[in-house]
């Protein structure tokens, strides 16, 4: 049956490769994959630029691919014309990355960084040809449920990527990599404020609002931090401040972006959604630290921590993974599905068991034949994890978006518009903060910072500001008051009505008496 399903999926797909676009995003995962191919072989170009020169190119390179992993997630909605120029932007940003990568993997002596970079540049070829998977499910069905969630997952993986490798293959100036890393993690954030319509984690509105408020003060601390270590010249901490800046501003935009998707989606004019049997995002983050972890075991320079390092991350997702099977089998009342999960549930932890007899046999010795066999103990593991994943991804699981409506979308404005606002400046910021903490004499910098850093806070201000007055249920609460006033001031006119009337009566009836007193 298992046999037949994947036949069947597999004309599925054939069919989906025939619709406008789909050639060309094919096209580009068929070259990512050949170009990956010199990495297994260790094939290095050599080259005689200076080692300066090619951190610079690489820089430029990631941010290129980045860009254009951005522009791929916006277009893959658009008209396959869009989609097919954005797929072949990404894949010649990719082809820069990568032939950059193996120069300077080329030059460097050292083969334990060069096998770092090797994997490295392994990580980002395989979550890219992922993210151009999940493209193409978005261009076929736009409105595939939770497929824009598994997009922006998928993009937010390329960009770790990327980072992971620029980490290792740069040796730049203090605080300067951090800083770059730091601003391309942000700005992936933002399709994540292109309207949304899916919940993108399980905070309530008011869950989301202290979020923000308890964020904001640590990203009050961490861009003092900022601009006190840039100005004395303490670069580790610099690096530390910077990095809380990113974190911080992410789970602000993710706050911001569930508060305006539980605006829309209560709006009365607009069809609420329904929430999925599993999160599809935290599976694929789940399937994605597992993949590199096992890359991790397999790579033949791994010192004895790194080792050890992508036992524990293995261990965790695993473990998260089968808990969330075992949720979603009680949930489900399909039978098959509840059965599946628990199987399902088995034979990662079965996997994941052997992994580790293996992972303790190198770690006690370390020679290529244990490290061998630990490499194939990966396999099951990987398996098992990606069927799961594929499993749990059935429509059938998925939530409903929501219909937001025009006047909802106007709703939503303000806090996206902060939002947008928040990652704009934060940018700019920590641009400032990478010439400052080279040069913390540099005056027009220091206004450059202050004005950015005011526009942070501003946005921040206008956030929490947005999200108070347009909380679900405020405006009904208004309209039900004004109504209560109103049919208030009705019975009030009533009331005045009724009492004049019976002074009238009164009048008439002593001027009646007195006629008859005359009579």
């Amino acid at each position: 049956l298992a046999h037949v399903a994947k036949s069947v999926s597999a004309a599925l797909n054939a069919c989906i490769n025939c619709l406008p676009g789909q050639k060309d995003v094919d096209d580009v995962i068929r070259t990512i994959t050949e170009s990956s191919q010199a990495l297994n072989a260790h094939e290095f170009p050599s080259s005689n630029r200076p080692y300066g020169e090619l951190q610079a190119n690489l820089n430029a390179a990631a941010a290129e691919l980045n860009e254009a992993t951005s522009h791929m997630v916006q277009s893959s909605r658009g008209n396959a014309a869009q989609l097919a120029s954005s797929v072949r932007h990404f894949g010649t940003a990719f082809g820069s990355l990568l032939g950059c990568g193996m120069e300077m993997a080329g030059q460097t002596q050292d083969q334990e960084v060069r096998s770092q970079m090797v994997v490295s540049l392994k990580n980002v070829s395989m979550v890219s040809s992922k993210l151009l998977v999940a493209a193409k499910s978005v261009a076929a069905d736009p409105s595939a449920p939770n497929a824009k969630n598994q997009l922006a997952v998928a993009a937010r993986t390329v960009t770790e990527s990327i980072n992971l490798l620029v980490n290792v293959c740069t040796s730049a100036a203090p605080g300067q990599k951090e800083c770059d890393s730091a601003v391309r993690a942000i700005q992936m954030m933002r399709p994540m404020l292109d309207q949304p319509n899916e919940p993108v984690n399980d905070l309530t509105y008011y869950d989301c609002l202290d979020t923000v408020l308890e964020r904001s003060q640590s990203l009050g601390d961490a861009m003092t931090g900022i601009a006190d270590h840039a100005k004395h010249s303490e670069h580790e901490q610099f690096s530390e401040s910077v990095r809380e800046v990113s974190t911080t501003i992410c789970t602000l935009v993710e706050a911001s972006a569930q508060a305006a998707y539980l605006v829309g989606a209560s709006d009365s004019s607009s069809m609420a959604g329904k929430p999925g049997l599993v999160d599809l995002s935290h599976f694929a983050r789940a399937s994605q630290a597992i993949q590199m972890a096992c890359q991790q075991l397999s790579n033949p320079a791994s010192s004895q921590p790194q080792i050890l390092s992508a036992a524990t991350v293995i261990a965790k997702h695993t473990s998260s993974l089968c808990n969330a099977c075992r949720v979603a089998s009680s949930k489900t009342t399909n039978p098959v599905a509840k059965r599946h999960f628990v199987q399902s549930a088995k034979d990662v932890a079965s996997a994941t068991a052997s992994l580790v007899k293996e992972i303790k046999m190198l770690d006690q010795e370390p020679s290529d034949a244990n490290r061998q066999r630990c490499g194939e103990a990966t396999r099951p593991l990987i398996d098992a994890v990606d069927s799961l994943t594929t499993f749990a991804s059935s429509p059938e699981f998925a939530g409903v978006p929501a219909k937001i409506s025009h006047k909802a979308r106007v709703a939503q404005e303000p806090i996206l518009a902060a939002g947008r606002s928040i990652i704009d400046g934060s940018c700019s910021m920590i641009l400032s903060a990478k010439s400052l903490v080279l040069n913390p004499k540099d005056p027009p910098a220091w206004q450059s910072l202050g004005a950015h850093s005011k526009e942070v806070s501003d946005g921040i201000k206008r956030l929490v500001s947005s999200i108070k007055d347009e909380a679900p249920g405020q405006k009904e609460c208004d309209e039900a008051i004004d109504k209560l006033n109103a049919a208030i001031r009705e019975l009030d006119r009533a009331s005045l009505n009724i009492l004049s009337q019976e002074s009238a009566h009164q009048a008439d009836s002593s001027l009646l008496k007195t006629y008859q007193e005359q009579m």
